[in-house]
């Protein structure tokens, strides 16, 4: 008889920086006004060999700048109905950002909305804004063709943002015109899963693979000695000699620590960690000791 022992931690990286993934755009909203001047920064991802350009699908944009040593900047002198599209960074060797989508309207009405997908369980404001007047103007706002609120503001505040509240928004001024539709992406929480909101670091990830796995194998060796222990208390109780003794029943452990970005350092063998996750790193430990 046998009993199992199964220690899995698992980690995922992620960026301090949420915008590095994406291109960063002034002003920070998907619907621009017809003429108006729109802004790309690209900051520098990790491990990647520097932002060369943005650009969509038909286009490079040409009027570009670094700023600093990790940041490249790119401009829209006057937007216009053709401008709009998917835009994103790239680097030389063609390694890309994630996208985002601008709309260019030549009416007077937008809908500000995130630029970015929203994290559920956040609060949500969607605007409604004229091109000429800063004052609050009353607006009907839309979800996917749908009126779903009326706001003397022209604002709409959405709390504990969940998944049903993806899809299509818009708003309408009555007597002054609607603005175009902009998606709404909600991300879910991730379950099971420890983030750290740190850069990635091959001395980051060791000094932690370290504090993980000693004390692991601190246990493991503890349980290993205190077997030994006892067979040898049992076996001179009994007048035993030690040498004809039979040997207690092994203990069959396995570590494995798999480090994606790393494999050069994966420890044992990874056959079983590698369908596991390939963001972070995995540590599974397993140790097969015999039971009384």
């Amino acid at each position: 008889m046998h009993t199992l022992i199964v220690i899995a931690v698992q980690v995922h990286y992620c960026l301090a920086k949420k915008s590095a993934v994406f291109p960063r755009i002034d002003p920070s909203r998907l619907q621009i006004f017809e003429y108006e001047s729109v802004s790309f920064a690209c900051e520098d991802l990790v491990g990647s060999a520097g932002w060369s350009h943005v650009r969509n699908a038909k286009k490079v944009l040409n009027e570009c700048s670094k700023a600093g040593d990790s940041t490249l900047l790119c401009k829209i002198k006057e937007a216009y109905g053709s401008d709009s599209g998917h835009y994103w960074c790239e680097t030389k060797n063609g390694t890309r950002s994630k996208t985002i989508n601008i709309t260019v309207t030549g009416g007077d009405v937008i809908l500000v909305s995130p630029v970015l997908p929203i994290d559920e369980g956040e609060t949500l404001t969607l605007h409604c804004q004229h091109k000429t007047t800063p004052s609050s103007i009353s607006a009907d706002f839309y979800k996917d063709g749908v009126p779903i609120r009326f706001s003397s503001t022209g604002e709409m505040t959405i709390q504990n943002v969940s998944q049903s509240d993806e899809g299509l928004y818009k708003c309408i001024m009555s007597g002054i015109g609607e603005s175009p539709e902009s998606r709404l992406i909600v991300r879910g929480r991730k379950v099971g899963v420890i983030h750290a909101a740190v850069q990635y670091s091959p001395v980051l990830w060791i000094l932690l693979s370290v504090f993980l796995v000693a004390p692991l194998l601190m246990l493991v060796g503890l349980l290993h000695h205190r077997k030994h222990r006892d067979f040898a208390d049992a076996a001179d109780n009994l007048g035993l000699d030690m040498n004809q003794a039979r040997k207690p029943p092994t203990e069959e452990c396995e570590v494995t620590l798999y480090l994606p970005r790393f494999p050069q350092m994966t420890l044992v063998n990874v056959h079983s960690a590698t369908g596991l996750y390939s963001g972070g790193f995995v540590l599974l430990i397993k140790c097969l000791f015999p039971s009384e």
